[in-house]
């Protein structure tokens, strides 16, 4: 008896979506829920904050530089 070959799954990987995943992990207060053309709930960045956030971040992580004379 013939066996049928395996069906692969040809989807692709959608790099974008996991991308956005990977933000909303570590900036959940910059996305929001937006409404679009269609009607459809989606959720959106909102870069404003998302630059806010990651400055307020960024400027935690690194230590404060002070410079002075002698």
């Amino acid at each position: 008896m013939p066996t049928s070959p395996e069906k692969l799954n040809l989807a692709s990987f959608d790099v974008a979506a996991d991308k956005q995943r990977q933000l909303r992990l570590l900036f959940p207060e910059a996305f929001t829920e937006t409404t679009d053309a269609a009607g459809q709930d989606r959720l959106s960045i909102d870069f404003d904050k998302l630059k806010v956030n990651t400055l307020e971040t960024f400027r935690a992580a690194q230590p404060e530089i002070q410079f002075r004379t002698v």
